[in-house]
């Protein structure tokens, strides 16, 4: 039965792909700095409330079925429409990070379409070709994963001018970004260097990040240590732990990680694996959750990078969310 399913998506994938390249049936039609895609009403409008609005107002107008977009890119367009259409857009490849500004442009247009699932997409996609070159800087000699700081200027620079200044996607590439700032930064006049002097707000978060880098972790870098309850005069303890089955690293305020007694693994789910972890090389982030316990500070996890992912964890509501 699960095949069959299987083979039922892909030939729906397949069938749906064929209409948006052949735009047979075309009903809607959408521009962007001339370049021109037949769509279907009955799949944009459904998934976007964005294009739902636009029809419903140029029907009440009294004008033809044309969308357009002049201020986007047109390639994130096209990525936008082959995801709405297969929920997949160019090509599966972790390790190309010529891909990354298209990815960044993906997620802003996302973002802005009201296009949730595919601004999830697009941020995984980023994190995978950020992770690849996280973990393996060194080796990265290829042309495609090489680290290329004009890739990565183009890249933050897309994301600084399209995004809230509290967006996540900016915690992950403004860390992963301090983890490479040896490669990205070598040359002084370089792409990165120069993105840098013009965008002062990235370079802020940039050293911001340092605070939570393993060599800045002293007493004048070290986050205070909170107090869990007024009622409290001892500061909650810093644990830091390894678990040895799924190999990721994480950290956080023991008294808020299950009333301080079990610690669950947001990797593999359990927690008699979980080892203390004496090694300096935790990355650290932290990120409030919207569940009901919604008491400043209360529910918060400074959390590693794992082998291939990011994860975080909410004391308030004991649930870990996966990614983004």
């Amino acid at each position: 039965m699960a095949e069959e399913m299987s083979t039922c998506k892909e030939t729906l994938d397949e069938t749906f792909s064929g209409l948006l390249a052949s735009g047979d049936f075309s009903d809607l039609t959408i521009t962007c700095q001339g370049t021109i895609f037949n769509v279907h009403k009955s799949v944009v409008c459904f998934q976007s409330r964005f294009f739902r609005n636009a029809v419903k107002e140029g029907a009440f107008k009294g004008e033809t079925g044309v969308v357009d977009l002049p201020d986007d890119n047109p390639d994130a367009v096209k990525a936008m429409l082959q995801f709405v259409y297969s929920r997949a857009y160019g090509r599966e490849d972790p390790l190309c990070n010529i891909d990354m500004p298209l990815h960044a442009r993906t997620y802003c247009l996302a973002q802005r379409l009201s296009l949730d699932y595919l601004m999830k997409y697009a941020a995984r996609r980023l994190e995978d070709v950020l992770h690849k070159q996280d973990s393996e800087p060194e080796i990265c000699t290829e042309p495609k994963i090489r680290l290329q700081p004009e890739i990565w200027a183009a890249t933050i620079r897309e994301i600084y001018a399209n995004t809230a200044e509290d967006d996540r996607i900016r915690d992950v590439i403004t860390t992963v970004a301090l983890r490479n700032s040896y490669y990205l930064l070598e040359k002084k006049d370089g792409a990165f260097s120069t993105m840098m002097i013009e965008l002062g707000e990235f370079g802020r978060d940039l050293a911001r990040a340092t605070r939570h880098a393993p060599i800045f972790r002293d007493e004048t870098f070290n986050p205070p240590i909170r107090t869990t309850t007024s009622d409290e005069d001892s500061a909650s303890e810093i644990v830091e732990l390894r678990c040895s089955l799924c190999d990721l690293y994480w950290r956080g305020e023991k008294q808020l990680i299950y009333g301080g007694n079990d610690f669950i693994c947001s990797g593999c789910g359990k927690g008699d694996a979980l080892l203390p972890n004496y090694y300096d090389q935790t990355l650290f982030y932290t990120r409030d959750c919207d569940c009901e316990d919604n008491r400043p500070g209360e529910k918060r996890l400074w959390c590693s990078k794992g082998r291939d992912r990011l994860v975080w964890y909410c004391a308030g509501c004991n649930d870990f969310e996966d990614r983004f």
